[in-house]
């Protein structure tokens, strides 16, 4: 039996199944609860009164309109989704013991992943909209082409820019050398 063998016995293998398993309900939840939601202001007229409201009465440039109603929808939807995101992120992850992260260091990266959420999907609307503005009948190619460029380079930058903002990054220490040589023959073998 082989080091790897001996980590991934059939116990551990089930208990991460049955998290995977959660964590894929607490997902399709948490995007029903948001498309509900959505739905429901559509529905009450709350969403058209609110556009009607910031176009009227918000003496700002298009774009500016754009993304005032997108912080209030987008304010309304992370505070929504945050009891959910508690439980599957903190919670759910301490009872299985994955995590060892205190309830402030949740807290911290929840509001600092609001934050990145809102720096980023700010100038994504105001894009799409400013291309649907411009460009006419075919607005989805050239939104769609936007996004997709977009998200290609977020995921290019996410190791640099975005991750190190959660995470510390250091070598491993000397006393973890076999975990590192380990580590440098799995990457090498792919």
């Amino acid at each position: 039996m082989t080091d790897s063998t001996a980590v991934l016995d059939e116990t551990r293998q089930g208990a991460a199944r049955e998290y995977a398993r959660r964590r894929r309900r607490l997902w399709a939840l948490g995007l029903s609860l948001n498309g509900l939601l959505l739905f429901g202001l559509i529905l009450a007229g709350a969403a058209s009164s609110l556009i009607r409201y910031v176009d009227l009465r918000a003496d700002l440039p298009w774009w500016g309109k754009v993304a005032a109603v997108g912080i209030a929808l987008g304010g309304l939807l992370y505070v929504s989704n945050l009891p959910l995101d508690f439980y599957a992120g903190f919670v759910l992850p301490h009872r299985v013991g994955l995590s060892n992260q205190t309830l402030s260091g949740w807290i911290g990266d929840a509001v600092k992943g609001g934050l990145m959420s809102a720096a980023i999907g700010l100038p994504m609307l105001v894009l799409v909209y400013g291309i649907i503005r411009i460009a006419g009948s075919g607005w989805w190619l050239w939104a769609g082409l936007a996004t997709a460029g977009v998200t290609v380079a977020l995921a290019t930058l996410a190791p640099i820019l975005f991750l190190p903002v959660f995470y510390r990054f250091r070598p491993l220490a000397e006393d973890r050398r076999p975990l590192a040589d380990q580590l440098a023959r799995l990457a090498a073998s792919t």
